[in-house]
């Protein structure tokens, strides 16, 4: 029999559309209480106990249905929900009610579809439950930003301080090319300087080889005219043996041979340090030390210049004999 009635009330749940609750409700009143307070407090009190009743059925629907599938079900505070569902769909309806002026009774009814509340408060359960996920989903989230954040602060420190070590290295480096650019420099002027001066020594020596050749021709000449004159004598004194005559008495030529440079009449130049050019009157003469033989009468500039060291002019009146010009040369600023 009790098989029997648990089938027949499973039928009647699963597949009825409407039910109807009806309740009745007793309220005692105090002597405060007035008829419409009375009815207010009996029609609340008795329109609860209904909505508990149709939330109890629809709970036992769902364990019926969630048994049968083998799905989780969640209970919490799910009656109170069923009674808010509830309380938004149906409309109480008061059947009877009766006033004595010590109590108040009332029978109400409400009709609901049970399936249909069960499908809202699936569809707030089945929400809750997505809006759970989705919270949860929200947090994991949250926690890779933050784990990414830091990741990516870490990163930026790195950077930052692989920027700053690379910053240095390059400023270093342009610091050292500036160095050798600056040494580059120096010895580019070093070289320039010295070639200058080789260029200077070379003219010198080509000036040095000219007066070398001039002087030679002028000792080739002068011992030319000595020979020629030695041989003459020759030939007189082999003539006077010849006709008989003493060669004492043979009237003698003196051969007279006239130095162009005469060592009385001289300018004598030196430097401290040696190796100065020399010009007379803007003419190149040689380099220090030096003598300046037969040096012409009257006013001459002599000056003297070496590499490094400042210039010097001697401005002379020169009236014959021998002249010593010196001089001790100062380093000039660099």
């Amino acid at each position: 029999m009790k098989r029997l009635f648990f089938v027949l009330f499973f039928a009647v749940a699963v597949f009825a559309k409407t039910k109807d609750f009806v309740r009745e409700y007793e309220y005692f009143a105090s002597e405060f209480d007035s008829r419409v307070i009375a009815r207010q407090n009996a029609s609340d009190r008795v329109r609860a106990l209904l909505l508990q009743e149709i939330g109890q059925v629809v709970i036992a629907e769902q364990r019926m249905e969630t048994a049968s599938s083998h799905n989780k079900f969640i209970y919490d505070n799910y009656t109170e929900k069923i009674t808010g569902i509830t309380a938004a769909v149906t409309q109480m309806v008061i059947l009877d009610e009766v006033w004595t002026g010590t109590r108040f009774f009332i029978r109400a009814r409400i009709t609901v579809d049970p399936s249909e509340v069960s499908k809202r408060a699936n569809e707030i359960l089945l929400n809750h439950q997505e809006m759970k996920a989705l919270q949860d989903k929200n947090v994991e989230i949250t926690r890779q930003v933050e784990r990414l954040n830091s990741e990516l602060s870490r990163v930026r420190t790195r950077a930052q301080a692989t920027e700053t070590f690379l910053f240095g290295e390059i400023n270093e480096y342009k610091l050292k090319a500036n160095e050798h650019l600056s040494r580059i420099t120096q010895l580019t002027r070093r070289n320039e300087e010295l070639s200058q001066r080789h260029r200077i020594e070379i003219e010198v020596f080509k000036v040095e080889i000219e007066n070398y050749k001039i002087e030679a021709f002028r000792r080739d000449s002068i011992i030319a005219s000595l020979n020629a004159a030695i041989s003459e004598l020759r030939k007189e004194l082999a003539a006077a043996k010849a006709s008989g005559r003493q060669a004492t008495q043979a009237p003698q030529q003196q051969v007279v041979v006239k130095r162009e440079d005469n060592s009385e009449n001289l300018i004598r130049i030196t430097t401290e340090p040696s190796g100065a050019l020399i010009h007379a009157n803007d003419r190149y003469i040689g380099r220090t030390p030096f003598s300046y033989a037969n040096p012409p009468h009257g006013q001459i500039s002599v000056r003297v210049r070496l590499p490094g060291y400042k210039q010097h002019t001697w401005n002379i009146n020169y009236d014959g004999g021998r002249q010593v010009l010196r001089k001790v040369l100062e380093k000039s600023p660099q």
